[in-house]
């Protein structure tokens, strides 16, 4: 085996032991974890203070993000199936594997860049005590969310 495959080969391995966990428990975790929206919703709501109407806002705007975010959630559980099966089959292809990696992390960015065109959108309708604590919360759950949230898929 040649020093790349073999290097694609255990790049793969250890994204894959890191998300142990999660192979555990199947790709339907992704959608646990952005599927309690309403609930997401209700807790950001309580520690902004919002108001009715601000309220309505963010109830839109998460309906708008989950129709973008849920079929890009079931083509990440494809590919995560994908690359389970291959793996347990014995014959992955560690080229494949890692564009199916790729393909993998490029959707999460896209689940990303959803939740930050919510927050942005959201933004807009808020005061200043409002957008600062917004603010302090991205910045406090933002460092870990892409590394922790959005890796137990890959």
């Amino acid at each position: 085996m040649n020093l790349k495959r073999t290097l694609v080969l255990a790049a793969c391995l250890v994204a894959l032991l890191a998300t142990a966990a999660f192979a555990q428990h199947g790709p339907h975790m992704m959608k646990m974890r952005h599927g309690d929206s309403d609930h997401h919703a209700e807790m950001l709501a309580e520690h902004l203070d919002l108001n009715a109407s601000q309220k309505a806002t963010l109830k839109t705007l998460q309906a708008e993000m989950n129709a973008k975010v849920e079929p890009l959630l079931e083509q990440h559980g494809q590919i995560f199936q994908q690359v389970h099966e291959a793996l347990e089959a014995g014959n992955a292809d560690p080229t494949e594997l890692g564009n199916q990696m790729i393909a993998g992390w490029e959707i999460l960015k896209q689940v990303r860049a959803a939740h930050e065109e919510l927050l942005t959108k959201l933004s807009a309708v808020l005061n200043a005590e409002q957008k600062a604590k917004l603010e302090e919360m991205k910045e406090r759950h933002g460092k870990m969310d892409f590394r922790m949230m959005h890796h137990p898929g890959f």
